[in-house]
């Protein structure tokens, strides 16, 4: 009987160890009809990616949570971006962009599928900065032209894009050949916005990016919210 179960627990170690063992590149087009930040804009950035930590004490962040920091706390937001790839912007549109869109090779890694130091499946954990099989993807614009922890002061756009993209197993074809339409319709704008009509040639509609304030601006906003909210509770108990 021990040595059934030591068999069956072997292959189930095999099997994950499989898993982990398969990186994959997927196929990512990106279709693009509204300019980002406006037609005659170069050097701003697009990067790829999403939020959360690597190792046995990070996690990534759901959609609620990057909601939430949006809303809350930027900066422990744009900390925890896990930047992929970035793809640049010149003249308000990815470059080489055509009217079958941008085809892009993403390395994606392995997929989060093995054992922990408990024997149990790992949930949302990538264990090193390059592992984004199955995750969410982010589009983060910066103006400026850097990244996520530039944005103090920045005009941004965040742009989800899609829920678990690439699996981290070559042999899912389908799975790793996906298009991306950058727009209101088929993703979910957190900072930005878009205006006028759907172009391609970029020249009627455009994605806007949202001006973040300064981490001082913040805490006063955040201090005046306080004490308005600790008035008015004050108030109702006179």
């Amino acid at each position: 009987m021990n040595k059934q179960i030591l068999t069956i627990t072997s292959a189930i170690a095999l099997a994950f160890s499989l898993v982990e063992a398969k990186a994959a590149n997927m196929t990512a087009n990106f279709y693009q009809e509204y300019a980002l930040f406006g037609s005659n804009v170069s050097g701003a950035s697009l990067w790829l990616g999403n939020f959360g930590t690597n190792g046995s004490s990070g996690s990534l962040l759901s959609s609620s949570q990057v909601q939430n920091l949006v809303a809350n706390d930027m900066e422990s937001l744009f900390n925890q971006f896990r930047p992929l790839v970035n793809l640049g912007i010149t003249n308000g549109r990815i470059p080489g962009l055509t009217a079958d869109g941008y085809t892009t090779l993403l390395n994606v890694g392995t997929a989060i599928g093995y054992n922990d130091e408990n024997g149990l499946p790992q949930g949302r954990t990538p264990t090193n900065s390059a592992q984004f099989a199955g995750q969410n993807l982010y589009l983060l614009g910066n103006l400026s032209g850097g990244g996520a922890a530039d944005w103090y002061g920045a005009t941004m756009i965040l742009f989800k894009a899609a829920a678990n993209f690439g699996t981290g197993d070559s042999a899912d074809g389908p799975l790793n050949n996906l298009d991306y339409e950058i727009s209101a319709t088929r993703g979910t704008f957190l900072l930005g916005s878009q205006t006028g009509a759907p172009s391609d040639t970029l020249t009627t509609g455009t994605i806007l990016g949202a001006n973040v304030p300064e981490p001082s601006s913040v805490s006063l906003l955040v201090l005046g919210g306080t004490a308005l909210a600790a008035l008015r509770l004050r108030r109702k108990k006179a």
